[in-house]
C-alpha cells in the first residue's frame, strides 16, 4: 500500500513523501483456508429424506454455513449406507460451494447408519461392511457398497453378542449377493440372519478429456483419468494415459469416451510412395539403399518395397527411426 503525505513549512512547496507499506524482505505468508470440512468415520441419520453436510462432518469458519447443503439420500432404518470424500466434494460443488478457499478433512469415506429402535441390526450391517473390506479385492476407497438386512425385526437373549459371517461359495465381491450372518449370544449361535448386499468395485480408466476428431493424434491434454464401474469397464479398456498419449485414432471419439486399443493405433511414419532408407543383411552381407514406400506404415509394421532401379518389390520391417530392415531379401 503507498501512502502520500504533503509536508508545508511557511511558502515552501508541498513536498510528496512516498512510504512503502511492506519492508523489503519481508516474506508473504499464504493465505489459509477460511473454514475446515472434517469427515466423521461414522454418522447414525434419523429418519430423514436427506443427508446434509452437518449430518456427516464437523464444520468450523465459513463452512458452518454449509451444513444445510443435501449430501445423499438417507439410508433407510436399520440399514448401511457409505460415502465416499471424492463424491461429497463433487455435491458441493455441484452446490457451487468453491472448495478452493475450505479445507477438506478427516475420513476418506463415511458410513451412515440409518437409526433404527432394534440396535442389533445396525451392529451386524458394521461387522458385516469391516469383513467384506478386508476380504474383498478392491480398494474400499474406490468401492460402493450397500448393505441390507432381510428381516426387519430380531430378538435375542441379553449378553455378549458376537458375528460369524458366510459368504456365498462363487461369489467375487463383485455385483449382488444373499450373506449370511450367524448372530451368537455368549458364544452360542441363536439366529441366522441373511443380508443382501451390493458391491460395485469402480476401476479408473483413461478417457477422452474433450472431442477427438479420427486420425488425429492424442495428446497429453486430451487424456484424463476416471472412475467407472468395474463391470462397465471395456475388456481392452486403457488404464495409463501413458499407453494413450502418442497414439492416433482410429474413429472419432466424443468427450467422455474410454479409450480401448480398437480405436488406437500407433502413428504412421512412412506414408506411401515415400523413399525410405533400406538395410539388407543377408549371408554375411551388409548393404545400405533406398527404396519406395508402396503403403502406409507405422513402427514394426512388415512394409512392401520397390527398388528405385529395378522396381522388384521386398518386404522389410519398419524401425522407430523410419529404416526397413530386410533380413530376407
Amino acid at each position: 500500500m503507498i501512502r502520500k503525505f504533503r509536508i508545508s513549512s511557511g511558502p515552501s512547496p508541498w513536498i510528496a513523501v512516498v512510504v512503502a507499506a511492506e519492508i523489503l524482505g519481508m516474506a508473504f505468508s499464504a493465505a489459509e483456508p477460511s473454514g475446515t470440512i472434517r469427515l466423521r468415520d461414522t454418522a447414525t441419520i434419523n429418519a430423514k429424506s436427506s443427508v446434509c453436510l452437518g449430518d456427516i462432518a464437523e464444520l468450523s469458519g465459513a463452512a458452518a454455513a454449509l451444513s444445510e447443503i443435501s449430501i445423499t439420500s438417507a439410508p433407510p432404518a436399520g440399514r448401511v449406507k457409505n460415502i465416499s470424500a471424492t463424491m461429497v466434494s463433487s455435491r458441493l460443488r455441484q452446490s457451487g460451494v468453491d472448495l478452493q478457499s475450505l479445507a477438506l478433512e478427516g475420513a476418506d469415506r463415511v458410513v451412515l447408519l440409518g437409526n433404527a429402535n432394534i440396535l442389533a441390526l445396525n451392529r451386524m450391517a458394521e461387522s458385516l461392511f469391516d469383513c467384506l473390506v478386508s476380504s474383498m479385492p478392491w480398494d474400499p476407497a474406490r468401492t460402493d457398497i450397500d448393505i441390507q438386512p432381510v428381516q426387519q425385526s430380531v430378538y435375542i437373549p441379553d449378553g455378549n453378542i458376537s458375528y460369524e459371517w458366510q459368504f456365498p461359495a462363487r461369489w467375487d465381491f463383485s455385483g449382488s449377493a444373499t450373506v449370511r450372518g450367524t448372530v451368537l449370544v455368549n458364544g452360542r449361535a441363536e439366529k441366522q440372519i441373511p443380508f443382501r448386499v451390493t458391491v460395485i468395485p469402480h476401476i479408473q480408466v483413461a478417457v477422452a478429456s474433450t472431442d477427438i476428431p479420427r486420425g488425429r493424434q492424442v495428446s497429453a491434454a486430451d487424456v484424463t483419468l476416471q472412475e467407472i464401474p468395474l463391470a462397465e469397464r471395456p475388456a481392452d479398456a486403457i488404464t495409463s494415459p501413458e499407453n494413450v498419449i502418442g497414439q492416433v485414432t482410429r474413429r472419432t471419439m466424443l468427450k467422455g469416451t474410454v479409450f480401448t486399443d480398437r480405436v488406437l493405433e500407433s502413428q504412421k511414419i512412412i506414408r506411401k510412395n515415400q523413399i525410405v532408407p533400406v538395410e539388407i543383411a543377408e549371408g554375411g552381407i551388409y548393404l545400405q539403399t533406398r527404396a519406395r514406400a508402396l503403403a502406409d506404415a507405422k513402427i514394426g509394421d512388415r512394409l512392401l518395397c520397390a527398388n528405385l532401379s529395378s522396381q522388384q518389390q521386398f518386404e522389410g520391417i519398419v524401425q522407430e527411426d523410419g529404416r526397413v530392415i530386410v533380413t530376407n531379401p
